[in-house]
């Protein structure tokens, strides 16, 4: 969600909703204090001012400072938690404070559900309404005279907004989030699309910076495709292009990533281990060609090799480098006569620069 929200420059927008939160519970607290009917003894007051200025210091703090990690975002959640908890029952002798400080849970429950767990979402919902149970019983006890059905009418309203808003946000998240999901695979073969390419690979380019990993990018190009779907039919190139994505994501690691770019061409991404390159790149290469196939096809691979740090802090920008390189390979094994392993390398000299057609590969026929 963070990356989410700072792909379409929310993130400031976030921060400051948040801040104004805690200063609404700051507000909050130092207003009980001045209360009649607010905290009874000298450490309820302490422990109430100290909330209040926790609050005034996190709504100082969020809008300056980067977006915290998710344990750090659960730290303030438990941190919320516990000062609504406190700050409510405190005031819970004023005149309906469970209702007044109760609507702070509302905007608490909205922070949790966009970006935490269902689990968290239901830890804060126990929070909210056992607080709310806790402080209205209270109520009852000390004023035996309250408008019953009018304080029943507020509650019902108020546990209904903390209550549904989650839920409500959550499935609506769920929903978006199989859309994207869905937005970013290819409808033929289920492997990612270009944009799914993007987004997935340029979060393993920022976690392959050990210098021990190598980063290998393929681009296959299908021989003959066309005259595949002319001579057979589309629905024999349908079957083709699903055979050859099934066997091109086994041929991968599980933290590797295949993609259908558009018609015949795919493109495939992993790190792996040095000594593992020239397995991996075989493996790739290989999976393509089945003679079980009712139409067997080959393809034209180019791979580019990056043994060593990414040229640019920017991966976006480095992944439109590597996909470029590895599809100027491509077109030299297309250019040398198709069923051909064009692989380049930079920084790698383990793996070392090659131009050849792996020897393991059967040559079948050209569809011209």
């Amino acid at each position: 969600m963070p990356a989410f929200l700072e792909r379409r420059n929310l993130i400031g927008l976030i921060k400051w909703s948040v801040a104004g939160w805690c200063a609404t519970f700051g507000l909050y607290g130092a207003l009980l204090q001045f209360s009649a009917h607010g905290p009874n003894t000298v450490w309820q007051r302490i422990i109430l001012a100290v909330l209040a200025l926790s609050a005034f210091y996190a709504a100082v703090r969020w809008p300056t400072v980067a977006w915290p990690t998710e344990r750090r975002s659960l730290v303030f959640v438990g941190w919320a938690e516990f000062a609504l908890i406190i700050g409510i029952l405190g005031g819970a002798d004023a005149t309906n404070s469970p209702l007044a400080g109760s609507g702070l849970f509302i905007v608490l429950g909205i922070y949790v559900t966009l970006l935490h767990s269902a689990r968290v979402v239901v830890a804060h919902l126990a929070c909210a309404l056992t607080t709310i149970t806790v402080a209205t019983t209270h109520t009852l006890l000390a004023q035996p005279h309250t408008d019953l059905p009018l304080l029943a009418a507020r509650l019902v309203i108020l546990v209904g907004l903390i209550t549904l808003i989650p839920a409500i946000l959550h499935i609506g998240l769920q929903l978006l989030k199989d859309d994207a999901q869905g937005s970013d695979r290819d409808p033929l073969t289920d492997l990612l699309n270009r944009r799914g390419l993007n987004t997935d690979a340029v979060r393993m380019l920022d976690h392959a910076r050990d210098p021990e990993t190598v980063v290998v990018t393929c681009l296959i190009d299908l021989d003959g495709f066309k005259a595949l779907n002319d001579r057979n039919g589309h629905a024999a190139g349908d079957h083709a292009l699903r055979s050859v994505g099934a066997r091109l994501a086994e041929a991968i690691p599980r933290s590797g990533l295949v993609a259908r770019l558009g018609g015949d061409e795919f493109a495939a991404m992993a790190a792996t281990p040095a000594h593992n390159v020239d397995n991996l790149v075989a493996s790739i290469h290989n999976a393509v060609h089945c003679s079980h196939d009712p139409v067997p096809v080959t393809a034209s691979t180019g791979v580019w090799i990056r043994n060593g740090p990414l040229p640019v802090d920017d991966t976006a920008a480095a992944l439109a480098g590597e996909l470029h390189r590895a599809d100027l390979a491509m077109y030299e094994a297309k250019n040398a006569g198709g069923n051909q392993l064009v692989q380049h390398a930079c920084h790698a000299p383990q793996v070392g620069v090659r131009k050849r057609a792996y020897d393991n590969v059967t040559p079948i026929a050209h569809f011209k």
